[in-house]
């Protein structure tokens, strides 16, 4: 992994699963996916895990730190999600390394672009 650009990536392999899976089954409760959809969709996720499609990145305690420090000091006047916060702190550490060419989820999004652009210096 080290030098190489990450394009399609998973931060935690435990907490990508969870949360996930966690997005299906909601999309099945509202109504969004069926349920036969869903078994499809979970198995194809999991096997891309476990053929390395996505490459999983481990979290580390900086990040978590990090996390922490984002939700500290902007969750009072922006929405910041914990597992948002936690994405973004990894994403931060991998743009910072050079290392990341990939999107990140539409929440995520959201809360990255409303913090000051210095954000990862605060």
């Amino acid at each position: 992994m080290r030098g190489q650009r990450i394009r399609k990536l998973l931060f935690g392999r435990s907490l990508a699963v969870i949360e996930t899976v966690s997005a299906l089954t909601l999309k099945v409760r509202m109504g969004e996916l069926p349920l036969a959809d869903y078994e499809i969709a979970r198995k194809r996720f999991l096997g891309e895990i476990s053929e390395h499609a996505l490459r999983v990145v481990r979290v580390l305690t900086s990040h978590y730190r990090e996390a922490e420090r984002l939700v500290d000091g902007y969750g009072t006047s922006r929405r910041s999600r914990t597992l948002d916060a936690l994405q973004l702190s990894i994403a931060m550490d991998l743009h910072k390394h050079d290392r990341i060419d990939t999107s990140l989820s539409a929440p995520t999004r959201r809360f990255a672009r409303s913090l000051p652009l210095n954000a990862s210096r605060r």
